[in-house]
């Protein structure tokens, strides 16, 4: 068996262990008593099997800002970014990878773990709503949500059917597998993308595929695979974004590397790498416990990484295009607007 299949594999067994149809359930990851405890600096809730997490768009030291969720959730929503930093974070007690740098305690990453709980979506709904009118980014995050796009789908139409209005549905991808169209039929899929406070990020993990094998154990092979299922998945028509990674174990030929990268963003659509932010990778608790010299020298390599990307970002668009909102970059390949409009 070849790592593409087994790769699957582990994919629809995962999800067979975390969804329930009958019940409209997934199952959650405890984030009491883990390591990744120590580094969650606002309140758990949803009795631990939730946390509110920051994401701020503001200015960096080293690293350039990261706008996602926030400037896209606030525009949908009608609604100064600051109300919206703080985002309600559910966690999949499922992944189909081991990225080294995961934020996440591999046990946590389980559908076995003990700790683990099955939520059914409309009392998940209830219990973060309650009965609010604030607006808030409501962030489907893993393991890998993209085993269970019934998920981002009962999520909506939960949301529907109580008439709420002020929560932004954000929900990420590891871009291994597209099961939206095994598992959605097409109008499921078209009520997503129609659906107007919704977004979504997919994840390349590395910018080549030596940065890909060393982040997450797979075969080198297996890199192209992410551009399939992000080109999949824009073709939805959604308002989705992308992350991508800049950690390696290889010094020689960044820019090159990271040049090549953003041609495979550019196949996919001219003005891809506007809608992609890198992430920065930091030593979190989890991660801790699995460093090694090369990984060490890893998230050192990724600031010469960022620095070769912006520098290709400001050579191949005009200075008022990359200064746009991100939501407000226009997919070429769609013909026309598909930021948040």
């Amino acid at each position: 068996m070849n790592q593409i299949t087994s790769l699957t594999n582990t994919a629809e067994s995962l999800r067979n262990r975390i969804l329930k149809h009958n019940q409209r359930s997934i199952r959650l990851a405890s984030l009491l008593n883990t390591s990744q405890t120590t580094d969650i600096g606002r309140p758990i809730i949803l009795d631990g099997y939730g946390r509110i997490h920051c994401f701020s768009e503001l200015e960096k030291g080293d690293w350039i800002t990261d706008p996602l969720p926030t400037i896209p959730a606030s525009k949908r929503l009608k609604c100064n970014p600051e109300l919206v930093r703080n985002a309600r974070v559910l966690q999949l007690s499922a992944c189909n990878l081991r990225c080294w740098y995961c934020f996440v305690d591999y046990d946590s990453l389980s559908p076995d773990s003990p700790s683990a709980k099955d939520y059914q979506i409309s009392d998940i709904i209830s219990s973060l709503t309650n009965n609010s009118t604030d607006p808030f980014v409501l962030d489907l995050s893993g393991g890998n949500p993209g085993l269970v796009p019934e998920w981002v789908w009962w999520t909506i139409k939960e949301l529907q059917d109580q008439d709420i209005e002020n929560v932004y549905v954000w929900v990420d991808d590891n871009l291994t597998v597209n099961f939206y169209s095994k598992y959605l039929s097409q109008n499921q899929i078209r009520e997503i993308a129609d659906y107007p406070r919704f977004g979504s990020v997919g994840c390349f993990k590395g910018f080549d595929d030596l940065s890909f094998s060393f982040n997450t154990g797979l075969v080198r092979e297996l890199f192209n695979e992410q551009f399939a299922v992000f080109k999949d998945l824009l073709s939805f028509g959604w308002d989705i974004y992308g992350y991508v990674t800049f950690t390696t174990d290889i010094q020689s030929n960044i820019r090159r590397r990271i040049a090549l990268f953003i041609d495979k963003l550019q196949d996919i659509d001219e003005n891809l790498p506007l809608r992609v932010i890198p992430l920065e990778i930091k030593p979190y608790t989890p991660t801790r416990m699995r460093m090694n010299y090369s990984r060490e020298l890893a998230i050192k390599v990724q600031y010469e990484a960022l620095n070769y990307w912006n520098e290709e970002i400001i050579k191949r668009f005009p200075s008022d295009l990359i200064n746009q909102p991100i939501c407000d970059i226009t997919y070429m390949s769609r013909g026309k607007s598909s930021g948040c409009s």
